[in-house]
């Protein structure tokens, strides 16, 4: 998940809270990057849907994913219990 590819995932998770959606669950077991903007993309999708009452998270996290999401010292808010997969 890279600048190339946030437009499309925000469109997504943008359709879901659209449709009133209760949950929005992104399951990233596949994704192997995430850069910076990647990282934007999700903590604003996070930030959408707790917005509108829905519950975020990520599932499946992939290790190279995961890491990432610690370094940049964001485990708490996207990890499940705050560790990675």
């Amino acid at each position: 998940l890279d600048l190339h590819g946030t437009d499309r995932f925000a469109a997504e998770v943008q359709q879901a809270l659209a449709e009133a959606a209760e949950i929005v669950e992104i399951d990233a077991g596949s994704l192997t990057f995430a850069d910076s903007a990647g990282l934007r993309a999700v903590l604003m999708a996070r930030s959408a849907a707790l917005d509108t009452g829905a519950t975020f998270r990520l599932v499946s996290v992939s290790p190279s994913v995961g890491r990432v999401i610690e370094i940049a010292g964001l485990a708490d808010e996207l990890l499940p219990s705050g560790n990675p997969s």
